[in-house]
């Protein structure tokens, strides 16, 4: 979503599992998410289908709502990720890749 943007810069010298962040960073994680629910629901808009309705169905998929006892629903794997990429740890080690690809900044911590 901010792959090539200017938010790399911001993350110059980041290192992944380091305990201090700036507040900035929250800030773009913020943005990184708008950002990211809107063409999330552009796709899902295009394809025919509706925003709310994926995400009730995101919630069903969680819960194994539709599925037999002791059984998975298959894509919760799937959804799964797509939540765990907007969890602020997530963001901030891509960020922090990022950064190290374009600039040399030191992606791991301590």
């Amino acid at each position: 979503v901010f792959r090539d943007s200017e938010h790399a810069e911001e993350f110059r010298g980041a290192r992944i599992g380091d305990e201090e962040h700036r507040l900035e960073w929250d800030e773009l994680h913020k943005q990184f998410l708008a950002k990211f629910e809107s063409l999330l629901e552009g796709f899902i808009e295009r394809e025919g289908g509706d925003f709310g309705s994926f995400l009730d169905e995101c919630r069903s998929s969680l819960d194994d709502e539709f599925c037999a006892l002791f059984e998975e629903d298959i894509n919760k794997d799937f959804v799964e990720r797509v939540l765990a990429t907007m969890e602020y740890p997530y963001f901030h080690a891509l960020m922090a890749r990022e950064a190290h690809e374009r600039f040399g900044a030191a992606p791991k911590g301590k």
